[in-house]
């Protein structure tokens, strides 16, 4: 038998717009895995280079079907990791921002941030001291790497 006739064998097909899924026992995250050898690969991962080709170079495998135990190729496509994280909050509605449980910051603080810091007059240290978060969060919320739905309407209005 072959790789690729072994590898669909441990796949349930349904029709084309249907998700396919691994069987077995999902891997790390709930991924679909296959073993190679002694070479443990995530089996939507195979499957995209077995129905498309090769992999480009450091991007990811994402589901547009949010089952990560999938394996249609149709539900499959590259993207870079900040794509992934797009499309799950995008489309998941993850916990981003203030619905994150665990934020310490609402959009009129980060906006604030962004009016109140001034280089070489307000230090991130002071804005992170006078917020309660640290100064890296506030290095990141002002280059607009962090809470970037809300710092972007800062830098707009401060332009």
């Amino acid at each position: 038998m072959t790789l690729e006739e072994r590898f669909w064998s441990h796949v349930k097909k349904g029709g084309p717009d249907e998700c396919w899924e691994c069987s077995g026992s999902p891997g790390p995250g709930g991924y679909g895995r296959i073993t190679i050898g002694r070479k443990n690969i995530a089996a939507h991962r195979m499957a995209y280079q077995l129905a498309v080709g090769p992999i480009p170079d450091r991007l990811y495998i994402l589901h547009s079907c949010d089952n990560r135990r999938c394996c249609n190729p149709a539900h499959l496509h590259p993207g870079t990791h900040r794509e992934n994280a797009r499309e799950a909050v995008d489309r998941l509605g993850m916990n981003c921002g203030e619905r994150n449980g665990q934020a310490k910051l609402t959009p009129a603080d980060v906006l604030a941030i962004c009016q109140l810091y001034v280089p070489r007059r307000v230090t991130y240290r002071e804005l992170a001291s006078r917020f309660g978060v640290c100064p890296m969060q506030v290095c990141r919320i002002v280059q607009g790497e962090r809470w970037a739905r809300v710092t972007k309407v800062a830098h707009v209005a401060t332009r």
